[in-house]
């Protein structure tokens, strides 16, 4: 009696098991959106839950102090980007911020590397990217 509860315990967590996989992708957008509009509002203890325990005090630290002199006034997820085993994925957000004591708003893209770790997606990297250089001029082709 003991072996078939066991069997059926067991069998009713696979469907579970294979849902949350197909699920990942679900989740990872869930993630994504909870995380940045933590950020969009400047709650930093929230959003630092979305860390990577390895890199949670720093991140928050970073922010923390980073939010002494900016505000950000719009967060929008443009892009995400999983890979194809669906283990990682790169996000890419626009943000509006002024620094204090400016209004002026200014904009940029912001590059997240997010990871699916202990069934969580958890974010191991954030970065500016680079703003896109002037294209060159058109020169005049030379015969």
């Amino acid at each position: 009696m003991n072996r078939r509860y066991a069997l059926a315990l067991i069998a009713g967590t696979l469907p579970a098991c294979a849902g949350s996989y197909l699920n990942r992708g679900d989740a990872l957008k869930t993630t994504v959106r909870d995380f940045n509009l933590h950020v969009r509002w400047q709650k930093w203890r929230g959003a630092a839950a979305y860390v990577h325990p390895d890199l949670r005090g720093q991140w928050l630290a970073g922010h923390v102090a980073a939010a002494q002199q900016v505000r950000i006034t719009d967060v929008q997820v443009l892009g995400v980007q999983p890979t194809e085993d669906g283990d990682a994925a790169t996000v890419i957000v626009g943000v509006s911020w002024y620094r204090i004591p400016s209004t002026q708003i200014q904009q940029r893209a912001w590059q997240q590397e997010w990871r699916y770790e202990g069934r969580e997606w958890k974010l191991v990297k954030e970065r500016i990217p680079d703003p896109p250089k002037a294209p060159p001029p058109n020169l005049p082709e030379w015969p």
